[in-house]
């Protein structure tokens, strides 16, 4: 099994991604609580009761366009975007689907677009928790954006790095901020807020 995706959803569940299954199990105590078969997958994401993926084929719906939405293993339905989806998170209460341009902002329970972020990121890097956002931006290289969670107006951008960023994460409870770049082994911490 080549994992492709991991993500910890909240304290209490991890997504595990790999090409053909994603996996969701709950933390305490550690056992799996939802999977789906199919893919390829390439991202992954949970939240209540919904398991979000994208998979990559050529045959609608699972192209890289369309956010795929399975509830209690069982698919629901999927939403179709204007371009390739390139990464996905989730909190309890939104999706967040990241587009080149764009950070669409679903919340879950009606999954209706709530808000849109404009940024231009060929990466689509993003990372979110129940108070902040926080994404790059290809036009400032080695910053970081930090919005809140609702409302999403920018309330920090960061220097985080001189060189492109390659990962980015939110801590459960939304005060600190981890990265790393190309270049070196270094993962730098930030304050937010």
């Amino acid at each position: 099994m080549q994992i492709v995706d991991a993500n910890f959803e909240s304290e209490k569940f991890l997504t595990v991604c790999s090409k053909k299954n994603v996996h969701v199990y709950s933390l305490q105590p550690i056992q799996s609580i939802d999977s789906i078969s199919g893919g390829p997958f390439v991202f992954a994401a949970f939240a209540k009761q919904y398991l979000f993926a994208v998979s990559d084929t050529n045959t609608p719906p699972y192209i890289l366009s369309f956010l795929l939405i399975y509830k209690n293993g069982s698919f629901s339905r999927s939403i179709e975007f204007n371009s390739n989806i390139l990464q996905i998170r989730s909190t309890e209460s939104y999706v967040f689907v990241s587009l080149e341009s764009t950070i669409h902002v679903l919340e879950i329970e009606t999954f209706n677009l709530i808000s849109t972020i404009e940024r231009p990121n060929k990466s689509g890097l993003i990372t979110a928790s129940e108070k902040y956002i926080a994404y790059i931006n290809d036009d400032n290289l080695g910053y970081v954006t930090i919005a809140s969670v609702p409302g999403f107006s920018i309330i920090q951008n960061i220097q985080c790095h001189k060189d492109p960023i390659t990962t980015l994460s939110i801590s459960e409870d939304g005060n600190l901020l981890i990265t790393s770049s190309t270049v070196g082994t270094l993962i730098r911490t930030f304050g937010i807020g």
